[in-house]
């Protein structure tokens, strides 16, 4: 949609109340249109597509005359049209830009309203650009003799006797068709011959006559398109007879380019379709929303079922503690069955006792943990003062739970054999353990003097006969 221009002469405005003022001109302000009381003016204006235009106004204002705006009925935000041009006749006119504005494809009504009157209008062009490409005439590049600015109400014109040519340069922002439409007043028809970078283009631009050639004759005239490079072109206009008095020239594109009817209505299919499928997945979000919302109901009944099984939990932990004296007694057990070494079955018997009991406490203790949480592990001893037992196998011998003197004191030689064999194959199990539960309980017992006897006839744990 670049640079397509829609033009509204502002004298066509829809008949209304204010008509009659709007039409009151003095000669000095012929072909504009004025209204210089409270009022408003309306305009229809046929745009080929939806979307955000651009409204510039070509307009005279002495004074500052701010207007409300309305488009299609909707009245928009802030004043508009509140800037001065220096004086009120045509020999003032500037170009003012407003929006973009949202409009529809189609007719759409454009309405000013003015508490003190509204501007001294000439034309309105609708565009999708914020600026408009336009080539003011006294910018000429080339030309033949007789050219000159016009003077009074010819100012700001420019108007030629008896002259060949007018050439100018014009930068167009890309390759393509463009129109070129002048803003110029004619006393009689004219024609000119158009030259684009030293091409001559198939047929005349030509204007009738607009009934006078100064700024009150100021008429819209179009000719094109015109095939132009990307950057800067040379316009040329050739003649043989009295010219107009030119204003400036607008380019404009090509609109052959737009999608027709049929794109159209294709790519609102697609919106359609793309609508159906937001709106599918906005459902599938509430499905999961609501599943969600169950799922957190669940998190919620467990964690009350995970409140009881910490009660549960604590109540064994309980239980535990109660069991710790087994432990005690069975140490005070060992303590006089060493007192009886000359009773060497009586001991035997009441050390597979011991064991059995041992077992059974074994037992129950993986009979609890299976409910409840394993119990902090009593603080590892250094079990390095062992005959025999280096920092390797008291590692072997901590990981398997046996970290006190206590422990290593109670527990049967086969059982530290099945200990080194599962840590670490041979590796392990060619050491001796039989003298080891035999040194703790010395230790713990504090029989410095037999530990040592007995430490000096063992080498690496083993008995050195």
């Amino acid at each position: 949609m670049s640079h397509i221009l829609v033009p509204v002469m502002s004298q066509d405005f829809v008949p209304s109340a204010s008509a009659k003022a709007a039409k009151a001109q003095s000669a000095e302000h012929a072909n504009l249109t004025v209204l210089s009381s409270a009022g408003a003016l309306e305009w229809t204006v046929s745009l080929p597509l939806v979307g955000k235009w651009y409204v510039h106004v070509l307009l005279a204002a002495g004074e500052s005359r701010p207007c409300e705006l309305s488009l299609n009925g909707q009245r928009q935000s802030g004043k508009v049209l509140d800037g001065t041009t220096g004086g009120w006749s045509g020999v003032h006119l500037k170009w003012f830009a407003l929006g973009p504005f949202e409009f529809k494809e189609g007719n759409n009504s454009f309405r000013l309203e003015g508490a003190a009157g509204l501007p001294h209008l000439k034309m309105f062009i609708f565009s999708p650009e914020s600026s408009l490409l336009r080539v003011e005439a006294k910018n000429l590049a080339a030309h033949g003799s007789g050219i000159s600015p016009e003077e009074g109400t010819h100012r700001l014109l420019y108007g030629w006797s008896q002259v060949s040519f007018i050439e100018y340069k014009v930068h167009v922002p890309k390759a393509g068709k463009w129109f070129l439409h002048a803003i110029a007043a004619a006393r009689s028809p004219y024609a000119y011959t158009v030259s684009i970078n030293g091409q001559p283009q198939q047929g005349a631009f030509s204007m009738p006559a607009t009934g006078s050639s100064d700024i009150d004759g100021l008429a819209w005239h179009s000719a094109g398109p015109y095939a132009f490079r990307a950057g800067e072109n040379t316009l040329r206009l050739d003649f043989s007879n009295w010219t107009a008095s030119l204003r400036e020239f607008i380019l404009a594109a090509d609109p052959s380019g737009l999608p027709d009817e049929a794109m159209l209505r294709e790519l609102e299919r697609r919106l359609a379709e793309q609508e159906r499928i937001h709106g599918e997945h906005d459902r599938l979000l509430r499905e999961h929303d609501t599943r969600l919302r169950e799922h957190d109901a669940r998190l919620t009944s467990q964690d009350a079922r995970l409140t009881s099984q910490d009660a549960r939990i604590a109540a064994l932990e309980a239980a535990m503690r109660k069991c710790g004296s087994c432990e005690d007694k069975i140490a005070a057990l060992t303590d006089k069955l060493a007192q009886c070494g000359a009773c060497a079955e009586r001991i035997t018997a009441q050390e597979r006792t011991i064991a059995d009991l041992l077992a059974r406490v074994d037992d129950l203790t993986k009979k609890i943990a299976k409910g409840c949480p394993t119990p902090e592990p009593p603080p590892a001893e250094n079990l390095e003062d062992i005959e025999g037992i280096g920092p390797k196998l008291a590692e072997v011998l901590h990981a398997a739970g046996l970290r006190t003197l206590k422990q290593l004191a109670s527990t049967e030689v086969a059982e530290l054999q099945k200990i080194l064999k599962a840590a670490g194959g041979n590796k392990y199990a060619r050491n001796d353990p039989s003298s080891w539960p035999q040194q703790a309980r010395l230790m713990v017992e504090g029989k410095k003097a037999e530990l040592h006897a007995l430490q000096e006839t063992l080498r690496a744990g083993r008995s050195k006969v």
